[in-house]
């Protein structure tokens, strides 16, 4: 009778312990409004930090059917949205860009969700004045004062008048930013103007909306380009340069590299990780996300581009250039060359009226599809 009591014992812990090693396995999701250089940066780093820290009897697992990428299309955003909602097997997913958490909630998304790489999550009315998050499922990245932080930089160094402003962020945030943006110029001395930046498929245009302001404006605020791939960062930093205009940009290196004259890193992307690793971990271990830390000490470092700096005769004041990191100029050697026919087909690919023109067409098409469809009914 004893052994059969330890026999049985031994089967009821046996099963216990498969029980805890099967509730231990966490399967981590990734959404992404579209593809873009510092979204791939951030997530390889959030990975390598979450799968540092995590303890040994915690298996993570980050399923190939777990990421996903809008394309910077809004509605196959909110359709990938819906898939990722009717979903069981994800605990917890990471965002990245506009858009996908508030196209998330709207889905009826309630698994926990790390909102990283946003514009502004209180502008965007993800999160209070205080920083705390109007969603129980939600934890988000504020950096205080950012907006502040920016315009104050970038007119202590640049002379601005008429402020081109090129920030797209999610959903009604846009009249707040603008609003913010034209307070902070009365302080600093500056008049702010916009221009619609939305395309015929509901992402960003920013070709398009320089093309609006182009002559109009000294100075450019693009804290965000997103939906820029391949070289359009560069371009588009380029154009600009061409029309003696300097670009201040919210992304760091990756931005002053490309041709944005100045910029604020105000935290490596490795803290960053580690930051949102340490809230996931502790969000699979059973905290409510909205009750996580959103902000951490920030210690901005300002970037400068030297060499754009020198070609828009602008003024390296012996402050900046001892409070800053100079991202030297690229050397003469290594200016790429172009047949004409390349440069032909570049030109037209790149200049902003042509984008302009590229973008009216297809809003006309759209709008020809949704005509011939509704005739069709």
């Amino acid at each position: 009778t004893l052994s059969l009591l330890i026999v049985f014992a031994g089967a009821v812990l046996a099963t216990v312990a498969v029980a805890e090693t099967a509730g231990r396995v966490y399967r981590i999701g990734f959404f992404e409004a579209g593809m873009h250089p510092p979204h791939s940066a951030m997530r390889a780093a959030f990975r390598s930090q979450l799968e540092r820290i995590v303890p040994d009897e915690m298996l993570l697992v980050f399923p190939p059917n777990g990421f996903y990428s809008a394309g910077w299309n809004r509605d196959s955003s909110r359709a990938q949205a819906r898939h990722l909602a009717s979903q069981n097997a994800i605990d917890l997913v990471c965002t990245y860009g506009p858009w996908v958490v508030e196209d998330l909630l709207a889905a009826g998304f309630t698994k926990p969700i790390v909102a990283m790489y946003r514009a502004d999550p209180i502008f965007e009315k993800l999160a209070g004045a205080d920083g705390r998050p109007k969603y129980r499922n939600l934890t988000v990245d504020i950096i205080p004062n950012r907006l502040r932080q920016d315009l104050a930089l970038f007119s202590s160094h640049v002379p601005i008048k008429r402020l081109g402003v090129l920030y797209f962020p999610s959903g009604a945030a846009r009249s707040s930013v603008l609003a913010a943006i034209d307070s902070l110029g009365r302080v600093l001395q500056f008049d702010a103007v916009s221009a619609e930046g939305q395309n015929a498929i509901g992402t960003f245009a920013f070709f398009r909306a320089y093309e609006a302001l182009k002559g109009n404006v000294d100075a450019v605020y693009a804290p965000f380009l997103w939906d820029m791939t391949g070289d359009k960062f560069r371009a588009f930093y380029d154009r600009l340069a061409v029309d003696r205009v300097p670009v201040f940009s919210s992304e760091g290196r990756l931005s002053v590299e490309r041709g944005a004259v100045l910029s604020q890193a105000h935290i490596t992307v490795e803290a960053q990780a580690w930051f949102d690793a340490w809230k996931a971990l502790r969000i699979l271990k059973g905290e409510s996300p909205d009750a996580l830390p959103t902000s951490v000490p920030w210690n901005p470092t300002t970037m400068v581009n030297e060499g754009i700096f020198q070609r828009l005769a602008l003024e390296l004041s012996e402050d900046l250039v001892a409070e800053s990191e100079l991202i030297p100029a690229q050397p003469a050697e290594e200016i790429p060359r172009y047949s004409l026919s390349d440069a032909l087909l570049r030109a037209l690919a790149q200049n902003p009226g042509q984008m302009a023109t590229q973008e009216r067409m297809q809003a006309a098409a759209a709008e020809a599809s949704r005509a011939w469809s509704q005739y069709l009914a």
